[in-house]
């Protein structure tokens, strides 16, 4: 029977197998389905009390104005409130809303609706996807036949065949682009404020290591 040092030395002798680790990405498009908008009303006052009131006051008149642009149902919700010491000239008060479309091109009516209703600040545009699940699964599929593929090549140039697959794991891309963004609007405008929006982007990475040998 081999002794303990004798293994030992039998599994320093034997050669350590070649790990080989490639990376693949894919991109998939699809037709955006869902914007997001975000409003904000910035109001002062000599008092605390005043600038609350305010704020709450044109708040309501915006969030009424796009109820009834939208609908009484829509997906609207506040999501900042702040109210601050704003010396020397009293108290600022601020408020955000979002607004969620599931058609995009509602977007101009929701800039056009809160510039008319006093917003301050109409910005942050979004457009998403709610197939995303399917086009996220494609490009992952996608991506992890392209790592096999390059780690396959890369083995093949060093004279070395595939044996196992030893890991697979995403990895963050270089730049995230996973959703199509407008640019910030901070205007008012009687003419309608036109939106097109596009196509958004799942990018992913798929990093996989395999055993090569020859």
């Amino acid at each position: 029977m081999p002794t303990s040092l004798a293994l030992a030395f039998l599994l320093l002798t034997q050669p350590q197998p070649t790990l080989v680790r490639a990376i693949g990405e894919s991109e998939i498009s699809v037709r955006a389905d869902q914007s997001k908008l975000r409003v904000g009303v910035v109001s002062t006052a000599a008092t605390s009390k005043r600038a609350s009131e305010r704020n709450a006051a044109r708040a309501t008149e915006i969030i009424s104005h796009l109820r009834n642009a939208l609908g009484q149902d829509a997906d609207i919700r506040t999501t900042g409130y702040s109210l601050n010491r704003n010396l020397p000239d009293g108290y600022i008060a601020s408020s955000v809303i979002e607004v969620t479309t599931h058609d995009p091109i509602a977007a101009g009516k929701v800039i056009d609706t809160a510039a008319r209703s006093g917003a301050t600040i109409i910005g942050g545009l979004e457009f998403d996807s709610l197939s995303d699940q399917d086009a996220r699964a494609q490009a992952l599929k996608q991506a992890t036949a392209i790592a096999r593929a390059n780690a396959d090549a890369i083995a093949a140039g060093l004279g070395l065949h595939f044996v196992r697959v030893i890991s697979a794991e995403t990895v963050p891309p270089p730049s995230p682009a996973t959703t199509q963004r407008g640019p910030a609007i901070k205007r008012k405008t009687e003419v309608p404020t036109p939106i097109e929006p596009g196509l958004v982007d799942f990018r992913v990475r798929v990093a996989i290591t395999i055993e090569a040998a020859p």
